[in-house]
């Protein structure tokens, strides 16, 4: 019920198509193993699951801009070296 919620209210937040909710919700079960959000439990699932503190400083705003790095080999002197896009998730 909380990865539904948190999920819907990311869609809605910023008018993602429900196409992509597979990729909200493991954005939201990402965000949800990292982060404490049990009040009486001082360690996060991530923590109690594998021993360590888990690192969130590369975590950021989902339906933020983000660019991609273009790895094609044939890129011309003048092209452009990434790609805009929107951020809608993180890579497993």
């Amino acid at each position: 019920m909380t990865v539904q919620q948190m999920a819907h209210a990311m869609l809605n937040e910023f008018g993602t198509p429900i196409t992509f909710w597979g990729e909200v919700a493991f954005a939201a079960i990402t965000i949800l193993n990292q982060a404490n959000v049990r009040v009486k439990n001082t360690k996060t699932p991530h923590e109690i699951w594998y021993g360590k503190t888990p690192t969130v400083k590369y975590f950021k705003v989902f339906g933020s801009k983000c660019y991609i790095k273009r790895t094609d080999e044939k890129l011309g002197k003048f092209e452009p070296r990434v790609d805009e896009s929107i951020l809608l998730g993180y890579s497993s």
